[in-house]
């Protein structure tokens, strides 16, 4: 989620974001969507307390957000959205069974020792799935596999870099020699 929402905000709030929070901009990102999710989360109990088909709709419309934002990151493959799914699917269920009041008959009111409990048991699948998906992301490579798959070009020619020139590069010294690649840019 948060790589999909990164390449869809305006390059003037990246800037602000990053000028702002500096090295910490992630976290400030990551902990910003969960507050946000938090807050949606809450608004799905609220509205399925009054109306269960209200808030079990927000949970599935949220579940699909995430869905088309997972799917749609480059080189997103099929087992990329299996989390996000079955964290929806476990959301929906979670929900319902906080909220289905027991059949006519038996005690109608839950008691917080009960709420509790289910509260308790949705958090620990919660883990759990977070945890899988983690798993699932590692098993399929990841980061450090797409970065292994970069092939950068082989140097062409040495470039000398006049001493005057002070360049922002760590591991850059003026005068230092450089090479130049085939496409004729400079590496970094």
């Amino acid at each position: 989620m948060g790589g999909a929402f990164v390449d869809r905000t305006p390059g003037a709030l990246k800037d602000f974001a990053i000028r702002t929070f500096g090295e910490h901009d992630k976290q400030v990102l990551l902990g910003s969507i969960g507050l946000v999710l938090v807050v949606l989360a809450v608004v799905a109990g609220v509205l399925a307390a009054r109306r269960l088909v209200v808030g079990l709709g927000v949970v599935v419309l949220l579940g699909l957000v995430a869905v088309v934002a997972v799917a749609t990151r480059p080189g997103a493959g099929p087992l990329d959205v299996l989390p996000t799914l079955v964290g929806t699917v476990l959301g929906v269920l979670a929900l319902r069974a906080l909220l289905t009041r027991p059949v006519q008959g038996q005690d109608t009111a839950w008691s917080r020792r009960t709420f509790l409990r289910g509260a308790g048991a949705a958090g620990a699948v919660a883990v759990v799935a977070g945890g899988g998906s983690r798993a699932i992301t590692a098993l399929a490579g990841g980061v450090e596999q797409s970065r292994e798959d970069v092939a950068l070009p082989a140097a062409v020619e040495r470039v000398q870099i006049p001493a005057d020139v002070d360049l922002p590069v760590k591991g850059i010294t003026p005068g230092a020699p450089t090479r130049r690649s085939s496409t004729g840019s400079t590496p970094h």
